[in-house]
Protein backbone atom coordinates (compact mmCIF):
# COMPACT_ATOMS: atom_id res chain seq x y z
CA UNK A 1 0.00 0.00 0.00
CA UNK A 2 1.28 3.52 -0.79
CA UNK A 3 2.79 5.57 1.75
CA UNK A 4 0.61 8.94 2.45
CA UNK A 5 2.46 12.00 3.78
CA UNK A 6 1.30 15.26 5.18
CA UNK A 7 2.40 18.18 4.30
CA UNK A 8 4.90 18.59 7.23
CA UNK A 9 6.46 14.92 6.58
CA UNK A 10 6.81 15.71 3.19
CA UNK A 11 8.64 19.11 3.63
CA UNK A 12 10.57 17.00 6.08
CA UNK A 13 11.44 14.27 4.18
CA UNK A 14 12.75 16.86 1.23
CA UNK A 15 14.15 19.18 3.42
CA UNK A 16 11.96 22.52 3.04
CA UNK A 17 10.84 24.34 4.77
CA UNK A 18 6.55 23.67 4.97
CA UNK A 19 5.55 27.20 3.10
CA UNK A 20 7.96 25.96 0.24
CA UNK A 21 6.50 23.07 -0.15
CA UNK A 22 2.73 24.38 -0.46
CA UNK A 23 4.39 27.17 -2.53
CA UNK A 24 5.57 24.10 -4.90
CA UNK A 25 2.68 21.86 -4.84
CA UNK A 26 -0.01 25.04 -5.78
CA UNK A 27 2.83 25.85 -8.80
CA UNK A 28 2.25 21.81 -9.52
CA UNK A 29 6.81 21.28 -9.18
CA UNK A 30 5.59 18.68 -6.28
CA UNK A 31 3.14 15.90 -7.19
CA UNK A 32 0.43 16.25 -4.24
CA UNK A 33 -3.42 16.72 -3.79
CA UNK A 34 -5.54 18.93 -1.73
CA UNK A 35 -7.99 16.96 0.64
CA UNK A 36 -10.36 18.70 2.51
CA UNK A 37 -8.75 20.96 4.14
CA UNK A 38 -5.18 20.06 3.83
CA UNK A 39 -2.19 18.70 1.58
CA UNK A 40 -1.41 14.81 1.43
CA UNK A 41 1.35 13.52 -0.37
CA UNK A 42 2.65 10.27 -1.71
CA UNK A 43 6.01 9.19 -0.23
CA UNK A 44 6.96 6.94 -3.84
CA UNK A 45 5.76 9.80 -5.85
CA UNK A 46 7.81 12.37 -3.65
CA UNK A 47 10.60 9.61 -4.13
CA UNK A 48 10.57 9.26 -7.83
CA UNK A 49 10.64 12.93 -8.57
CA UNK A 50 13.67 13.18 -6.28
CA UNK A 51 15.46 10.55 -8.40
CA UNK A 52 14.86 11.82 -11.40
CA UNK A 53 15.93 15.69 -10.76
CA UNK A 54 19.58 14.15 -9.32
CA UNK A 55 19.70 11.74 -12.64
CA UNK A 56 19.06 15.24 -14.10
CA UNK A 57 21.35 16.96 -12.54
CA UNK A 58 24.10 14.11 -13.07
CA UNK A 59 23.36 13.95 -16.91
CA UNK A 60 23.80 17.85 -16.92
CA UNK A 61 27.36 17.70 -14.75
CA UNK A 62 28.64 15.27 -16.89
CA UNK A 63 27.91 17.81 -20.68
CA UNK A 64 24.53 15.79 -21.17
CA UNK A 65 21.49 17.31 -21.45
Amino acid sequence: MEEILTAAQAAELLQIHPRTLYKLARKGSIPGRKLGGGWRFSKGEILKMVASSQERDQGNRDGHE
